[in-house]
């Protein structure tokens, strides 16, 4: 009955994230925890005021970033990347549900295995 607990502790993407819209931002890693259930980044972004914010952006189990081309290591503090994914439907959290991580090489890595238009609502 253990896994009771767990499955009902994991949220549903729609629920949390607007699964409407995509945002795309620039910023520099300030923590990368590669980890389970969701691997979360923290992203320091320039706001159009030109002042900074911080942004955690949300990513998929550690396993299954490392079968797609992820390694911990590539997110140390300082790295520039652009991310792209669903911003939180809470207008006051500065989160995203991440879909895309480019690199400063170009390189671009999926962040979930679900695309936008798998939790798309008709």
């Amino acid at each position: 009955l253990g896994w009771i607990g767990i499955a009902s502790a994991h949220h549903s993407v729609p629920e949390y994230f607007d699964v409407s819209k995509t945002v795309t931002m620039h910023g520099t890693v300030k923590d990368f925890r590669f980890q389970n259930p969701h691997s979360i980044m923290t992203l320091v972004v320039k706001t159009p005021d030109g002042s900074y914010a911080e942004w955690k952006a949300e990513a998929s189990l550690a396993g299954w970033l490392i079968r797609n081309g992820w390694k911990p290591e590539m997110f140390k503090p300082g790295t520039q990347i652009t991310i792209s994914g669903n911003p939180a439907r809470d207008k006051d959290v500065r989160m995203v549900r991440l879909y895309t991580v480019k690199l400063e090489n170009g390189r671009t890595l999926n962040a979930n295995n679900g695309l936008p238009e798998t939790y798309a609502r008709k």
